[in-house]
């Protein structure tokens, strides 16, 4: 029932990514990506911080305010132009974190604090940037589809091969389910996938760097992967949120895409 609920899920947001697409283009996955970006953003102020680490009402509310503000303006900036934004941003966040809370709290919670935001500004606000700026690349939606394709590939050759011939654990401290086999099974279908795709929608003197660059793609959403995973086992969560049946939130099916996305970007923009 588990898998069948999976499949379902993820079904349905593939049939509404494609609707949304060719009724909207990349405009409409632009916007509908920032939604659920942001309800990314949202879930890390759940699991992003450790149990005697609450973050206060009102500061999880500049939180999710300055990432909104940091990625509608990034997206649309050069790399130099969008790094000082996050540094203004983060700035700003220390500023008001110090001066609100400099009197009721100890020191050293205010450090914990500020960690935990910049952490989570950088994870949930700079990184998924890249993957919305591939819509603006030209052909932008072959390569945001393509990135998709790849890394969910990665993740669904890494389940089954872990299911079928896993047996050493990869981080059983992290994730007690991820094996070494799974892994391997995910870089194989990562790469097995950009070459399949790649024949049909990328020159083919370009195919061994898409296909490379697919691969690195896929080694680093494996670590995103195991990142979120941290996140969650340190919060004390099983998932970070319930948007998807069978899946969890949107950092549970989107913490590969996170950190596969610069890479990608960079393969991208370079073959355009």
């Amino acid at each position: 029932m588990g898998l069948q609920t999976r499949i379902l899920s993820a079904l349905v947001a593939v049939g509404s990514l494609v609707a949304i697409a060719f009724y909207g283009g990349p405009p409409g996955i632009a916007v509908i990506s920032l939604g659920i970006v942001m309800l990314g953003c949202y879930e890390f102020t759940k699991i992003g911080f450790p149990p005697d680490e609450k973050l206060p009402p009102f500061l999880k509310g500049l939180f999710l305010g300055s990432c909104f503000g940091f990625i509608a303006i990034a997206m649309l900036l050069e790399p130099i132009a969008g790094l000082a934004t996050l540094a203004l941003t983060s700035m700003i966040l220390f500023s008001c974190l110090l001066s609100a809370l400099h009197k009721t709290v100890p020191l050293e919670v205010i450090r914990k604090l500020s960690s935990s935001l910049i952490l989570g500004l950088v994870y949930t606000g700079l990184l998924p940037i890249f993957a919305l700026k591939l819509l603006f690349l030209p052909d932008g939606l072959k390569w945001f589809s393509l990135m998709l394709v790849v890394v969910f590939s990665g993740d669904t050759f890494a389940y089954f091969v872990g299911l079928c011939f896993g047996k050493r654990k990869l981080m059983s401290s992290v994730s007690p389910k991820k094996t070494v086999a799974g892994a391997w099974g995910g870089l194989l279908g990562s790469g097995l996938v950009a070459w399949l795709a790649g024949t049909y929608f990328v020159d083919e003197h370009s195919l061994v760097l898409f296909i490379t660059g697919s691969i690195a793609s896929g080694f680093f959403a494996q670590f995103g992967d195991l990142f979120e995973s941290l996140l969650k086992r340190v919060s004390g969560h099983k998932d970070s949120g319930s948007i998807m049946p069978g899946h969890g939130g949107v950092l549970d099916r989107l913490d590969g895409i996170y950190f596969a996305s610069p890479i990608f970007f960079l393969v991208a923009q370079y073959l355009s």
